[in-house]
């Protein structure tokens, strides 16, 4: 019940089409929640997405910059951003000594969206959705907000289990909520999660 909140969640959060299964979503989740309090993941993720979902997320400050690398890695198999630049409408920044574009931000939150956003993009095939050919749209850019919120989950959960073995599990839950209250944490999963922060 869990995993079926979950996808209903990211798939109303990715598809235009489907907004309304978040209607569907959150009350699965909650459900969910309430009948297995050992498996979270699913449900929380659930109701996580439904953040942005009915919030918004912001493009705004690197997040253009981090998210090239996803678009260039799927679609040209390289690291040359050019393409990318010219659809951002964004002066080229000077090449490197490679003869491509430089970007100052790092690949990897390139890396950890290309799985989400690959998949988001096969759903969209398969299902007649609205494509981009360079995965520089909305679908595809929840996608990737979706898959840190995903991999922030799976971490604080980890960080969770593992202080419990050692400090005991109301330690841990207390430890585990001031890391993601007491820090940009939120900030940069739900306002900003095209920027490396949440992830790392």
């Amino acid at each position: 019940m869990g995993a079926a909140a979950a996808i209903c969640s990211i798939l109303a959060f990715v598809d235009p089409r489907l907004r309304s299964l978040m209607w569907a979503a959150l009350p699965l989740a909650l459900f969910s929640l309430v009948r297995d309090r050992k498996r979270v993941f699913a449900p929380v993720l659930a109701c996580m997405v439904a953040v942005p979902f009915f919030g918004g997320f912001s493009l705004g400050a690197d997040s253009v910059n981090y998210y090239a690398f996803t678009s260039s890695l799927l679609v040209d198999h390289d690291l040359d951003l050019t393409n990318q630049w010219v659809r951002f409408r964004l002066e080229p920044p000077p090449n490197t000594s490679a003869g491509v574009p430089e970007n100052p931000m790092s690949v990897g939150p390139g890396l950890v969206w290309s799985p989400g956003v690959a998949l988001a993009h096969a759903w969209l095939v398969v299902t007649r959705g609205r494509v981009d050919p360079l995965r520089l749209s909305v679908p595809y850019y929840a996608a990737a907000a979706a898959t840190t919120l995903a991999v922030l989950l799976f971490a604080l959960l980890v960080l969770a289990r593992s202080l419990a073995e050692r400090f005991g599990t109301a330690e841990a839950r207390l430890a585990v909520i001031a890391v993601a209250t007491a820090s940009p944490l939120l900030y940069y999963s739900f306002v900003q999660p095209l920027m490396s922060h949440g992830l790392t």
